[in-house]
């Protein structure tokens, strides 16, 4: 009898443990086709309207990213999202990306060309020896 209390007690304690857990949301991705041999990984924003870019897969050199996706914006690119991806040697990023994430497109050795607007995190460009040209767009208040 002792030993079905002592199970009992134990397995109450576990559920009240859990119960005082914090909840934590995790965010979804979502695999959103770019050309037919590459990708966006696409995960929403769960404070304000918009989507963020947090990864790209593809044989492609230019990448334009949407400026949105579904009918949201595509408000940012999270950090190490495209780090050190050497396919890619042109990015245009919209007006809508409001923020770049750090080390976002760390270690693009072949990237020559960006195009951007909104804030840029620490080092999201490091280690891209052949950037030579950066254009930046109006940011969008």
């Amino acid at each position: 009898m002792k030993k079905i209390i002592s199970i009992a007690l134990v397995f109450v304690m576990m559920i009240s443990l859990l119960g005082s857990m914090p909840y934590i949301e995790s965010p979804f991705m979502i695999k959103a086709r770019a050309t037919d041999s590459s990708y966006f990984m696409i995960e929403p924003d769960f404070e304000e309207p918009g989507v963020w870019v947090t990864g790209f897969y593809g044989g492609v050199n230019h990448v334009v990213i949407p400026s949105e996706w579904d009918g949201l914006p595509v408000i940012g690119i999270r950090e190490n999202a495209f780090e050190f991806n050497n396919e890619i040697t042109t990015v245009v990023i919209p007006e809508s990306v409001k923020s770049i994430g750090d080390n976002a497109f760390l270690g693009c050795e072949q990237l020559t060309s960006v195009t951007i607007s909104g804030d840029v995190g620490k080092n999201a460009f490091a280690q891209c020896s052949a950037l030579v040209e950066i254009t930046f767009l109006p940011a969008v208040q």
